[in-house]
């Protein structure tokens, strides 16, 4: 799956445009004795919060800049869970007040993205774009340095499943073995996140099966609780080799409460 900001963009910019066409030639009378229309632009409005909370988990530094993004997310959240208390006039105030300038907004958005495409390996990498990754790294950009999150290429290459990126990434160099500014190392991310042949590439490489996260935790342990994992073969090969008898056992792992992530 892609991870592009300009899906979420042109899915809020969609859904506006439709909310628009549906009141066009409406009075608030017409429109509040309209259910099917009420129904149809509430749906949208929720398409537009869904969308903006997946913009914001996958590239905050572009959803930041929409006005009022919180509120969007907010009335989406209304409409789902208590649209009982949703008022008509309310839809009605926010289609007609507040819509067509974050329209303008997210157009212009989509047009600055479509002239300026991804440029560094980071953001390549989270949208799972190979053609750039591989660009920058004949350019010579340094697969083991931080972004501004505390992650390695490597680190979003594993958080989104992305196989090929994952392998060209660790063929340019890229170190399995570092942690994030969490204390999460990429096999950590690929065992809670990822499938088993972005776990095996990283395995492949040599990586150590008993390094811990900040929570003392096993990649093993994510993949126990991995749906994509948890029957396959790959969670064998995460099983650390017994240690030497002279050695005392480990103690039993900590049971954490949350996965490895970058606060997204």
């Amino acid at each position: 799956m892609k991870h592009d900001p300009r899906s979420s963009l042109e899915d809020i910019d969609r859904a506006a445009g439709l909310i628009e066409s549906f009141i066009s030639n409406l009075d608030y009378n017409s429109f509040e004795n309209d259910t099917k229309t009420i129904s149809a632009v509430e749906r949208q409005f929720i398409i537009i919060g869904e969308a903006t909370n997946r913009l914001h988990k996958v590239a905050p530094e572009i959803a930041d800049r929409i006005l009022a993004m919180q509120e969007i997310i907010g009335f989406r959240n209304i409409l789902a869970h208590d649209y009982d208390v949703v008022e008509t006039w309310e839809v009605w105030e926010i289609a007609n007040k507040d819509l067509p300038a974050l329209r303008r907004q997210v157009s212009s958005m989509c047009a600055q993205l479509e002239e300026t495409p991804p440029h560094t390996l980071h953001a390549a990498v989270q949208i799972g774009d190979r053609d750039t990754v591989r660009r920058c790294l004949r350019a010579g950009d340094d697969p083991n340095t931080y972004d501004d999150k505390g992650a390695t290429a490597l680190h979003w290459a594993a958080r989104y499943n992305e196989v090929e990126i994952t392998r060209e990434l660790l063929a340019a160099g890229a170190d399995p073995t570092l942690a994030s500014r969490q204390g999460w190392t990429a096999l950590h991310l690929a065992a809670q996140w990822a499938g088993p042949a972005t776990v095996h590439a990283l395995i492949s490489k040599g990586v150590d099966l008993t390094t811990v996260g900040p929570d003392k935790s096993t990649a093993l342990h994510w993949a126990r609780r991995n749906p994509k994992l948890a029957k396959s073969p790959a969670l064998n090969r995460l099983v650390p080799p017994p240690a030497p008898a002279s050695e005392p056992e480990p103690e039993p792992e900590p049971e954490p409460d949350n996965g490895p992530s970058f606060d997204m």
